[in-house]
C-alpha cells in the first residue's frame, strides 16, 4: 500500500507521536493525512497557546472519545443494579467500621503526599493571612517540622482543623456515597435515553459532542469554519 503523505498543516508533535504509538495508530494516521483535516489543523494551530504536551493531550482525548463512542450504552436496568450494589456496599462498609479503629475523620486517610500539599505547602501561611493570628496553632511546630510524616496525631488534628474547622467522618462520607449512588440508580430508571440502539448516528453525535466540549474548555470556544455536514463526514470516515 502506497504511503500517504502527511498534511502540511499536520502538527509535528502528532507526526512524531504517530511513529511511536501502536494503539490508535490508524486513526491518528487518518487525521494527519485526510485532506478534509487540513483546515481543522490550521484552526487549532491559530488557537494553540503553546501549552506543554497540548497535542499529545489532544490526541489522548480524541482516542478516548473515539473508543467511548464505539461502546454501546448498557441497559438502564444494568446501570441501576450496578449503582444499587455500590450503595449497598458503601452502607455495609460504613456499618462495619462504625465506632471502630477505622472510624476516623477523612483527612486521616489522606496519603502523605496529599496531606503535605493540602496542609503544609504554603496553604497554612495563606490561611493565616486570611483568618488572622487568633487560631490556637503552635507556629513553632510548623517552623521545626516540614514534612507531614513528622507530626504526631494531635499535631495533625490541630493543623487539619485549623485549615477546615469541621471534617466529616469516614462513615459520613460512605453514607454520602451511598446516597449519591441511589440517586444515580433512580435516574437510570426514570431518565429517557436519547438513543436506544447503538447506531453510527449515535457514535457520531457522541464523538462530536464530547470533542466540542473539550475544545470549548481548552481552546476558549468551539471549533468553527467547517460545516456540520463536512464535520460529520470526517467523523463517519474515521468510523469506517
Amino acid at each position: 500500500m502506497a504511503h500517504v503523505p502527511f498534511l502540511k498543516s499536520a502538527p509535528r508533535d502528532l507526526v512524531y507521536l504517530h511513529s511511536n504509538i501502536h494503539k490508535g495508530k490508524n486513526i491518528l494516521g487518518r487525521l494527519l493525512t485526510d485532506p478534509q483535516m487540513e483546515r481543522s489543523w490550521l484552526l487549532i494551530e491559530k488557537r494553540y497557546f503553546g501549552a506543554p504536551d497540548f497535542y499529545k493531550n489532544l490526541w489522548s482525548e480524541i482516542h478516548y472519545i473515539f473508543l467511548k463512542s464505539h461502546t454501546p450504552e448498557p441497559p438502564r436496568a444494568k446501570v441501576r443494579q450496578r449503582f444499587l450494589r455500590i450503595a449497598r456496599n458503601a452502607k455495609e462498609l460504613a456499618e462495619a467500621i462504625n465506632d471502630g479503629p477505622l472510624d476516623r475523620v477523612t483527612y486521616e486517610f489522606f496519603p502523605g503526599d496529599v496531606a503535605q500539599f493540602a496542609f503544609l505547602n504554603g496553604n497554612i501561611a495563606k490561611a493565616n493571612q486570611r483568618r488572622g493570628a487568633r487560631r490556637n496553632i503552635d507556629k513553632a511546630i510548623l517552623a521545626a517540622k516540614r514534612n507531614w510524616s513528622e507530626f504526631g496525631p494531635e499535631e495533625r488534628d490541630t493543623i487539619a482543623h485549623w485549615a477546615i474547622e469541621s471534617w466529616p467522618s469516614m462513615t459520613d462520607l460512605l453514607s454520602e456515597v451511598a446516597r449519591c449512588a441511589e440517586m444515580v440508580a433512580e435516574a437510570a430508571r426514570t431518565n429517557k435515553r436519547i438513543v436506544e440502539r447503538d447506531t453510527q448516528d449515535r457514535q457520531v453525535n457522541y464523538f462530536v459532542r464530547h470533542l466540542a466540549k473539550y475544545f470549548r474548555k481548552h481552546l476558549q470556544g468551539p471549533m468553527e469554519g467547517n460545516s456540520r455536514q463536512h464535520r460529520d463526514s470526517s467523523v463517519r470516515k474515521a468510523n469506517q
